[in-house]
């Protein structure tokens, strides 16, 4: 029974008292949020700021960049540090018809871009290699736009572009470009 003598001495009361405290914080903290979830209730703002900084690796960096670009022209678009993603407004263009569907198929921007990793939503069309035809928006955006995503391991990045606005006579597309990245 000597070796367990230091428990209720001062310093192992404290270190068990600690631990304890530790323990039902914890406890308290993933009740409260669990509580919260079930019952649709906002969850105290210590408790969630506590539950929220645990997930800080998986949460990012989102960034939303508009810009006018002309025929010809080209705009580079941040999507890691070391990084930028050159996209090439080739030409303005009918979309053919099997892109119907849409509320107004009329035209569609031709993009190219100096990365592999671009990928065309439903009514964008492939039209070369790292090319799209890419429909002005008039509904649902996740199916007019072109998207792309790479990682490791660690970390995920994302980006999307769609084309909000095409003006033929001016022979200039808007592009909404959104990216999310680890911080």
């Amino acid at each position: 029974m000597e070796h367990v003598k230091w428990i209720f001495s001062g310093v192992g009361v404290a270190v068990v008292s600690a631990l304890l405290a530790l323990m039902i914080s914890r406890q308290r903290k993933a009740s409260a949020l669990r509580n919260a979830a079930s019952h649709g209730g906002a969850v105290p703002d210590a408790v969630a700021h506590s539950a929220l900084s645990q997930q800080k690796n998986f949460m990012g960096v989102h960034v939303r960049v508009s810009r006018r670009v002309a025929v010809g022209d080209f705009c580079e678009l941040p999507i890691r540090k070391d990084y930028i993603l050159r996209v090439t407004l080739d030409d303005i263009r009918p979309l053919p018809s099997r892109s119907t569907s849409l509320s107004d198929p009329t035209l569609g921007a031709e993009l190219s871009f100096t990365s592999r990793w671009v990928h065309p939503g439903a009514h964008a069309i492939e039209t070369g290699s790292n090319r799209f035809l890419v429909p002005s928006l008039s509904g649902m955006e996740e199916t007019q736009c072109v998207y792309g995503f790479n990682g490791d391991a660690v970390t995920m990045y994302f980006f999307r572009i769609c084309v909000p606005h095409i003006n033929p006579q001016a022979r200039t597309v808007d592009l909404d470009f959104v990216v999310l990245r680890p911080r």
